[in-house]
């Protein structure tokens, strides 16, 4: 059996109490002292230079991201709370080192238990939800005032789950109870109601389906098979636990919005289910047309809004957060934090499929998909207080850098 490496163990504990963490409030700095203690401390880690510095060079948008973020201080509306924010982005970065360090390792097992920490974690805090109020979407301000938007912050941690779990699924000869956690994935994400998760949790089945459409098509009827029992013991699942009315008012969440005719129309008025996220959208947009080169200061939007309306909302949009709040040049990071990693993957799965390292290039491919659906759910939900938003960039950089070390051993004999 695979040994899990130190940092895979660290990243699942971490991830397993991050929910607490969140709920009880303590989510940032809670979670920075057990990230840095635990790791320089525990005997079983080993530290070196180069463990140290390779992550920082390889993941070097990350850190340019960052120092623009703390760069805006000196222009920002509210600069003690962009100062708190870059300070609060220090436990995520940590996420993001792990991450790099689990795949760089070729821990892969490791990782796909990490999937597995975040379903158990989400799934125990959804039920007891369920279990004192009947709904994992907040009802009323007694369960927002405990649980605040867990339902959301929850669903958006199981979408960068999917890939893990389709790629055990598909490529592992033991898939029972892979199959079993893609579906309680699947049910999780239902019982959320959140629109973004339903539609880029499918967008991540579908782009693992789609890409091993090849491998399903050797043994078509074990693939079949394997989409008919995912169906259908979801849909006999719902119903005995009696989903049907939250899969109902999910479809009608999504078919309803008005967000996209508010953003377009500049407007929105109160009464409207999207009205603070139709908000949020017309303000980051106007805060650029007014000031396109610096923005108010990383981490303020939610200051700003309660400034211009008497209620504030964070930005739900990695773009207005990235050029609204950080300026041009944070705009310009974002970009490369988009675009160099995956350049780089695809470059890698490249010479993996050059040589023949099939099973190896299908992991990159899933890692693609999983940090494609993340940045696209990041047009929609604040990913950057999302562990596993960094914890996904981290991976890729971690993943073509153990290509780049392992090449030579990684074709078939």
């Amino acid at each position: 059996m695979h040994k899990i490496s130190f940092d895979s163990k660290l990243l699942i504990l971490l991830i397993a109490i991050y929910p607490i963490c969140l709920i009880i409030g303590l989510k940032y700095l809670f979670l920075a002292m057990i990230l840095g203690f635990v790791y320089v401390l525990s005997f079983g880690s080993k530290i070196t230079a180069r463990s140290l510095l390779l992550p920082i060079r390889d993941m070097w948008p990350i850190w340019l991201f960052v120092a623009f973020s703390l760069g805006s201080y000196f222009y920002s509306l509210f600069p003690g709370e962009t100062l708190r924010r870059v300070f609060l982005l220090i436990p995520y970065l940590g996420f993001a080192y792990l991450g790099y360090r689990v795949i760089e390792k070729g821990d892969f097992s490791g990782m796909y238990m990490v999937a597995l920490s975040t379903i158990f974690s989400v799934a125990i805090f959804f039920l007891y939800m369920m279990f004192l109020f009947g709904s994992v979407r907040s009802t009323s301000y007694v369960m927002t005032g405990e649980f605040g938007s867990f339902s959301n912050v929850g669903s958006a941690l199981l979408v960068v789950t999917v890939p893990y779990v389709m790629h055990r699924v598909i490529y592992s000869r033991k898939k029972i109870w892979s199959l079993f956690f893609l579906v309680s994935t699947l049910l999780l994400i239902l019982m959320s109601t959140s629109r973004g998760a339903f539609i880029f949790g499918g967008l991540a089945l579908f782009g693992t389906l789609l890409y091993s459409r090849g491998r399903l098509s050797r043994s078509a009827f074990k693939g079949l098979l394997i989409g008919l029992v995912i169906i259908g013991i979801t849909g006999f699942l719902i119903g005995a636990l009696g989903l049907q009315g939250s899969i109902e008012w999910l479809f009608e969440r999504i078919l309803s919005s008005n967000l996209y005719e508010n953003v377009i129309e500049g407007k929105v008025r109160s009464h409207e289910a999207d009205y603070l996220r139709s908000l949020m959208y017309i303000d980051g947009i106007e805060i650029v047309k007014s000031n396109p080169v610096l923005g108010i200061g990383y981490g303020t939007f939610y200051k700003y809004m309660e400034k211009m309306h008497g209620y504030g909302v964070i930005s739900h949009n990695l773009i207005i957060t990235a050029w609204s709040e950080i300026g041009l040049h944070g705009l310009l990071a974002f970009i490369l934090l988009t675009y160099l990693p995956l350049k780089r993957i695809f470059s890698a799965n490249s010479a993996l499929n050059r040589i023949g390292g099939y099973y190896y290039s299908s992991y990159g491919a899933f890692l693609s998909i999983g940090f494609l659906v993340v940045m696209l759910h990041g047009m929609f939900r604040p990913q950057f207080d999302n562990p596993f938003f960094w914890i996904q960039i981290g991976a890729v950089f971690g993943f073509v850098r153990f290509v780049g070390n392992n090449r030579h051993i990684l074709a078939p004999a």
